[in-house]
């Protein structure tokens, strides 16, 4: 019996001694920094695209730009504009934006119909 408690505690040692160094030089960090703490900036990332003051910059930024676009007499600046609002605002539901003109501006943005 103290043979099978002893190899135990050896074990659970040797265990504990590994997850120590682990930590201590830093590789267990970065394995837990891929798997679980992408999934923590994943949530805190959408979250954080759900609140009002997300919502309301993306509505102010893009009705600049559309100002900005409506300006501009320059076809490589206007594409430059139409390509932020894309990649920036990929994902915001039209349906927030209460400006009709920028709502649609938009959405013809999304669905391709602005392409310049």
């Amino acid at each position: 019996m103290k043979r099978v408690l002893a190899t135990i505690g050896i074990v659970l040692g040797i265990i504990a001694a590994i997850i120590g160094i682990g930590f201590g030089t830093g590789y267990l960090n970065v394995g837990y920094t891929n798997t679980v703490g992408k999934a923590q900036q994943n949530a805190n990332t959408n979250v954080f695209h759900s609140t009002q003051a997300y919502t309301d910059g993306a509505i102010a930024d893009i009705a600049k730009v559309k100002l900005e676009y409506d300006q501009s007499a320059d076809a490589t600046a206007r594409a430059g504009l139409v390509n932020y609002v894309r990649s920036s605002y990929p994902n915001l539901d039209p349906s927030l934006i209460n400006n009709p003109i920028v709502r649609s501006w938009y959405q013809d943005i999304m669905d391709g119909s602005i392409n310049n």
